[in-house]
């Protein structure tokens, strides 16, 4: 039986509360902590790049206890790719995948890292990063497929609920159906991500009878 990113958050879980504070559930790849730099231009070929992964805005006041998306790159392995968890936490899918509990409670944050991108810059052309869906998904089960998979997050205080995360762009990655996004560009002559797309929130109380 495979675990969820629910059952493990909260099987990983020590609680912790933080502020209120409104939020967009948006989830993005940036060259700062903050979130707020998603293009860059060419650095010296060889030169590392590190990115970051940051889910902003997140709705859960306490913040989160657990997390999932899917990254994608063209080209797909530059050289030196690496990439490393933050706030501890384990992951039990292999990267690109991510399907993470944490051990404790991030706060909430506006802006919270997740985990680093790291590479080496190409010595000629550009990169893109995109965010999906993780497989296998919380989102989008039997009989609910209804709801897209996407990226998503365990609440802080309540594990079994997971709420979506809205990636920051709405350009398509690949095929359509696969619900990729480009959401990052390092090098490249076109027009920066934006324009987040909308997605169905979901309650993970829809869906955990199927993994009991």
């Amino acid at each position: 039986m495979k675990r969820t990113l629910s059952l493990l958050a909260a099987t990983l879980l020590v609680l912790s509360l933080a502020p209120v504070a409104s939020a967009v559930d948006g989830i993005g790849v940036y060259s700062d902590v903050t979130g707020a730099i998603n293009c860059n231009a060419a650095p010296a070929p060889y030169s590392v790049v590190t990115l970051y992964l940051v889910a902003k805005n997140i709705s859960s006041a306490s913040g989160l206890s657990g997390w999932e998306c899917a990254l994608t790159l063209d080209p797909p392995a530059p050289l030196g790719l690496s990439y490393t968890l933050l706030n501890g936490g384990l992951n039990v899918l292999a990267p690109p995948l991510f399907q993470v509990g944490l051990g404790v409670v991030v706060p909430y944050a506006d802006a919270i890292p997740l985990a680093n991108v790291g590479f080496l810059a190409p010595l000629s052309g550009g990169v893109k990063v995109g965010i999906g869906p993780c497989t296998p998904s919380s989102f989008g089960r039997f009989p609910w497929e209804h709801l897209k998979p996407g990226p998503g997050y365990a609440v802080g205080d309540e594990p079994g609920v997971l709420r979506r995360l809205v990636p920051s762009s709405n350009i398509v990655a690949g095929d359509p159906a696969l619900l990729y996004f480009w959401v990052y560009y390092l090098g490249i002559a076109e027009t920066c991500p934006g324009n987040p797309v909308g997605v169905e929130q979901s309650s993970w109380g829809d869906v955990k009878t199927l993994f009991k």
